[in-house]
């Protein structure tokens, strides 16, 4: 089960046990009620529920009544509110329409529901409202990644993240020999320009590794659990990435046409970016990031209307690409 699933049949879970606050309700009847949202749901899986609710501190008690067990919550237990603003379910219908970019992955899945449920709560004219309202805000999406046939992978995925397990994983990396199985303690996943990724801490060298969900060939999640390293903390790790590889950070200056200088001010292309306005109206971008290989492709994204200033050697790295680059254009087809 993926960890924003597992999440919101919880608090549905909450919701129920308020509305029965007074009489109780039985797991039998709380899984019959659950299923009507989430599908098949068995007793076990939601007297799991109970126990991470009651672990979290959720003021849960039972009692038994004849040949039944009855759950309760506390009169008092501030339960969280669907009261929903306008803007804020036309928010949630939309990024349903950006989680297409996520199809075939339990997230997708999972908004789905979310909104379905949602739609159920209104009108059939407010449903016509909001569908117009969505319908103004199209995504248009191209690159992502497929992950047809991963959902389990994605599932053990979100189980081990939250429960803190190690994990045996059979990855294939790009340009390697073949599939490798090691073990690896996942961190975070994130998405990046059309794919999924995976941090996590390798501990046979002691440092953060990033791999991309589609190239996991197998993934068994272990009962061994492990403390997440204060060491090697993620978010540094993508907080200095200038996009998914990870390097010491280095310092680097972009210098754009005035043609380009526009559209670079649009953007947030790095939390260390600085921009030096010059007089013909052209700017240089100053960067602290890591991440050669991808810094030199976005360069050369920009053909004549960027120019690498510094590092040196990088700068001439991008030169010799482009004399090559040259070279094969020149060539008679």
């Amino acid at each position: 089960m993926s960890q924003p699933r597992q999440i919101a049949r919880q608090l549905d879970l909450l919701r129920t046990l308020y509305t029965h606050r007074a009489t109780g309700i039985t797991t039998g009847e709380l899984a019959r009620i659950s299923a009507e949202f989430y599908g098949r749901i068995s007793r076990r899986t939601v007297e799991r529920d109970l126990q991470d609710l009651l672990e979290v501190g959720f003021p849960l008690y039972s009692e038994r009544q004849g040949r039944h067990i009855y759950w309760r919550i506390l009169p008092s237990a501030a339960l969280p509110s669907l009261n929903f603003t306008v803007l804020e379910i036309a928010a949630l219908l939309f990024a349903e329409g950006m989680s297409d970019a996520l199809t075939g992955t339990p997230f997708k899945d999972d908004l789905h529901t979310v909104c379905q449920r949602l739609r159920g709560t209104l009108s059939p004219r407010v449903q016509e409202y909001f569908q117009r309202a969505v319908e103004a805000y199209t995504p248009h999406l191209r690159g992502q990644k497929s992950y047809a046939g991963f959902q389990a992978i994605i599932d053990q995925l979100n189980e081990a993240i939250l429960k803190r397990c190690i994990c045996q994983v059979t990855y294939r990396a790009m340009g390697g020999d073949g599939p490798k199985t090691y073990p690896i303690e996942p961190l975070r996943l994130f998405y990046y320009r059309g794919g999924l990724y995976l941090i996590s801490r390798a501990p046979a060298y002691d440092q953060l590794i990033t791999q991309a969900v589609e190239r996991i060939q197998d993934l068994q999640v272990t009962s061994q659990t492990f403390e997440p390293p204060a060491n090697l903390p993620p978010e540094d790790r993508l907080r200095h990435s200038f996009g998914i590889i990870y390097e010491e950070p280095f310092a680097s200056k972009v210098r754009f046409t005035p043609d380009q200088a526009p559209y670079v001010r649009e953007r947030l292309w790095h939390p260390s970016q600085r921009i030096e306005e010059q007089e013909d109206g052209g700017l240089i971008l100053h960067l602290f990031a890591g991440g050669r290989y991808e810094l030199k492709a976005w360069v050369l994204s920009h053909g004549a209307d960027a120019e690498l200033l510094e590092p040196d050697d990088l700068r001439q790295e991008i030169a010799t690409e482009l004399v090559a680059s040259l070279k094969a254009y020149q060539k008679k087809r």
